[in-house]
């Protein structure tokens, strides 16, 4: 068995809480489960359970994640911040812990001394990407990792992430896309300067002049030059036009047609908006 494998097991059976002790108190729902719910999350429990005592770690968090969604119940809660800390991912390890600690003041003391200690560590190993030269007045469409960060307008803003190689691209219409690709460390704090170009758009002026953004230095100067046009005196952007309008026309058709098609992350066809 691998080494690393065999501590994370081993350790889980030793902190994993049971769900036998607990108590209708120990909930953090707006109102109670229904009998059907507890069955099922004591379920989930049991199979998150037995995920951890194989080594799936990804499936414990599936399992003790939905059951806690399901009953409030802490042990749940605190058996998902352990296996998110198995599988490296602090950022949501610390939240969970955060969570438990807040919202669950009556559990287990010892447990929660624990909890609290591997918040700590977790909280120790999330790195943070402070962006400087956003605009103050603008908002942004952030993704991290492919993941929606959301922008409150907050100067600078900071993005939070696990130690291991990161995306992020930062987009704002009329700019070009800002891509930064680095990799944290543990608990690394850096600041990153966004930099975006603006997008020129080619123009046609009332003397048929075209230029970028207001039309000045680039182009047909003066009006004095018409645009080229082929035989049948049709302008060479005419045919552009059209065609894009005959493309975007099957485009939309192929869509219409494949609408059944789901654009998810495993489909060959993903495209980026």
């Amino acid at each position: 068995m691998n080494v690393v494998r065999f501590f994370w097991r081993s350790l889980a059976l030793a902190v994993l809480v049971s769900l036998s002790p607990l108590s209708p108190l120990s909930t953090a729902l707006a109102q109670d489960p229904t009998q059907s719910e507890i069955a099922e999350a004591r379920a989930l429990f049991m199979a998150g359970q037995a995920a951890v005592d194989s080594g799936r770690w990804a499936d414990a968090v599936d399992s003790f994640s939905r059951a806690y969604d399901l009953s409030g119940v802490a042990a749940a809660l605190y058996n998902l911040g352990f296996a998110y800390r198995a599988l490296g991912r602090h950022v949501e390890a610390r939240d969970a812990f955060d969570g438990l600690l807040e919202d669950h003041p009556r559990f287990d003391r010892q447990k929660r001394r624990e909890a609290r200690r591997y918040r700590d560590e977790s909280a120790g190993r999330v790195g943070q990407v402070t962006l400087s030269g956003l605009d103050e007045n603008r908002r942004y469409l952030l993704r991290f990792d492919g993941q929606a960060v959301a922008d409150d307008g907050t100067r600078p803003l900071v993005v939070e992430g696990d130690p291991g190689a990161h995306t992020l691209t930062v987009r704002t219409p009329g700019f070009v896309p800002f891509v930064w690709e680095e990799e944290l460390r543990d608990g690394q704090q850096i600041t990153v300067d966004v930099e975006m170009d603006e997008i020129q758009v080619a123009v046609v002026g009332g003397g048929g002049a075209v230029g970028g953004g207001a039309g000045a230095g680039s182009g047909l100067g003066g009006g004095t030059e018409q645009p080229e046009v082929d035989e049948g005196g049709f302008p060479w952007w005419g045919w552009v036009i059209i065609g894009a309008v005959v493309v975007g026309g099957g485009l939309a058709a192929y869509f219409i047609i494949n609408g059944e098609m789901q654009l998810q992350g495993e489909s060959d066809r993903v495209y980026d908006l």
